[in-house]
């Protein structure tokens, strides 16, 4: 059995779960997150404790297993405390600031990058070089700063670009196309 998807999850006060048979909704004090459940895994829900059960032991369900049972306490996560980013812009002149909703950046440019901050996620700037992005989904912050900021904004001229993101040093490094 695997060891993840044995785990129970303890389900916090204020915190409400409901089964929507393919998916579970989760809701909190910081909002709701549907989280989806996959055919041969089931709720076991009782009390104030959580935990999934396997219906067979094909290898797709062993494997699915652990990954409900991991995205499920992320939600529970989520919507009680909140998952928070930190980056670090180094580089010799880059420096970011907030203005209004959107994330302003000087990253060695003739012009500043602007990245609108999406519905959900708060950013939040210090000494212009560190950032704190927080919101209630872990997936949702590290899509929009991979994606966006580094594959959108970021495609003029060749540099490298390091950011830290959380203990994860994270290297890119962008060259001109032809």
């Amino acid at each position: 059995m695997s060891r993840v998807g044995k785990a129970i999850v303890t389900i916090p006060p204020k915190v409400e779960i409901k089964d929507n048979g393919n998916s579970i909704l989760v809701k909190g004090p910081l909002g709701e997150i549907s989280t989806p459940i996959f055919e041969g895994i089931s709720l076991n829900q009782e009390n104030e404790t959580v935990s999934f059960v396997r219906s067979s032991e094909q290898k797709k369900i062993i494997a699915l297993h652990g990954l409900v049972r991991a995205l499920f306490n992320n939600s529970v996560k989520g919507v009680t405390e909140g998952w928070t980013r930190n980056l670090e812009i180094t580089g010799v002149g880059y420096r970011a600031q907030v203005r209004g909703k959107d994330l302003v950046m000087s990253l060695g440019y003739s012009h500043e990058v602007v990245f609108p901050t999406p519905n959900g996620i708060k950013i939040e700037v210090a000494d212009q070089k560190f950032l704190e992005s927080t919101a209630n989904w872990s997936v949702k912050l590290q899509l929009i700063f991979v994606q966006n900021v580094l594959q959108n904004h970021i495609k003029e001229k060749e540099f490298v670009i390091l950011m830290k993101l959380s203990s994860v040093r994270l290297e890119r490094q962008v060259k001109n196309k032809p």
